[in-house]
């Protein structure tokens, strides 16, 4: 049987291929999302997979027309916030890799990391994901004219930006905290 191992902050190893409740801390995924930048660094200042998913989150409380006002609830707050949290093991692709026959195994790797997360970390197996992604598109598209400079995308002024890494990883886990994740599997 194939292992994929990873060294965790608390010094064990975990097999990706079989992540299991007691390998998964809130605080290790919140600390490892602040310091992966994402685009792969292709960006004028380090933007962390952290500051994304909670720029994600600040959709959901904006008053953007693409988001609709009926999904505002906790679930998405969740959903939003834990959208990237395999990264936190798996690291950042980029979508033009991601999204070809070439990403498929690592998206595959990224599903069944997501829910061992998801059921570790919730009381649910699985968020509704899909339902956040016009939202990220919209982000994405903001993303896009803050870091590529096309004017494809408004500029939000209230995106977080700028911060620290600990801060932003203490961000994203008290905010998962209030919405009731729990600390670790």
């Amino acid at each position: 049987m194939d292992t994929i191992n990873i060294h965790l902050m608390s010094g064990k190893v975990a097999d990706l291929l079989d992540l299991q409740p007691q390998d998964i801390h809130l605080a290790e995924i919140c600390h490892r999302l602040s310091q992966q930048c994402r685009y792969a660094g292709g960006t004028p200042v380090f933007y962390s997979v952290a500051e994304h998913c909670l720029n994600l989150d600040k959709y959901f409380d904006s008053r953007d027309p693409r988001m609709p006002r009926a999904d505002d609830t906790p679930e998405m707050h969740i959903a939003a916030l834990l959208h990237d949290a395999a990264e936190a093991y798996l690291g950042d692709m980029i979508a033009p890799i991601k999204h070809t026959s070439m990403g498929l195994g690592y998206q595959q790797l990224e599903s069944r990391v997501l829910m061992a997360i998801t059921k570790a970390l919730t009381d649910r197996a699985w968020y509704p994901y899909s339902k956040i992604q016009s939202a990220h598109d919209a982000l994405m598209e903001a993303e896009a004219g803050m870091f590529c400079g096309d004017g494809r995308a408004v500029h939000y002024a209230d995106l977080v930006s700028g911060d620290t890494m600990p801060n932003i990883a203490g961000e994203l886990y008290r905010r998962l905290v209030r919405l009731g994740v729990r600390k670790h599997g």
